[in-house]
Formats: C-alpha cells, sequence, structure tokens
C-alpha cells in the first residue's frame, strides 16, 4: 500500500481553545499553524465553556474514550440521552 500510494496517513492537529479554527498540523518533524477548512464543528462548539465544562464532568463520571463501534461495545446513555431529545425537538 505504501509503495502504490494508497496508504492512509491522518493529519497530526492539535487544536487550539480559543483559535477556533486554527490548529498546529505537526509532520516530519516539523509543526506549522494552520486553518482547518473541514472541520464538522461549525458552531465552534467544541471550543465552547458550557461545552468543555460538560465533557468534563461526563469524562469524570463514565471515563473517556469511544471504546469501539457502538454496535460493538455498546453506546454511552448520554448519547442516548441527546438522541431522544434531538428526536423530540424535532418531533
Amino acid at each position: 500500500l505504501h509503495a502504490e500510494r494508497r496508504y492512509r496517513v491522518f493529519a497530526d492537529l492539535e487544536r487550539m481553545v480559543g483559535k477556533f479554527p486554527r490548529a498546529i498540523w505537526r509532520s516530519n518533524g516539523r509543526a506549522q499553524e494552520i486553518t482547518v477548512w473541514c472541520s464538522n464543528d461549525y458552531l465552534g462548539m467544541g471550543q465552547n465553556e458550557d461545552v468543555i465544562a460538560a465533557f468534563q464532568r461526563a469524562a469524570g463520571k463514565m471515563g473517556s474514550g469511544a471504546g469501539g463501534t457502538r454496535n460493538i461495545s455498546g453506546t454511552s446513555n448520554p448519547l442516548v440521552e441527546l438522541e431522544q431529545e434531538l428526536a423530540d425537538l424535532h418531533d
């Protein structure tokens, strides 16, 4: 795959709180500040103080990490509750 140039290489990015959508891109021992245009965090909520605080509370209570795909390792109850709340909101 490497020789055929089909091996997937993911960008090594470090997001910077307070500088959305800026990030540090690390490659070949170099670090460079870039703009991440393809972020799915359209509203910048990943750096919102209330969102971060809620995430910290949840991680402190339940740990962090996905643990695998939802169909193999189950799904997180807060995610189930969020999905239900969004479904109710959109009827």
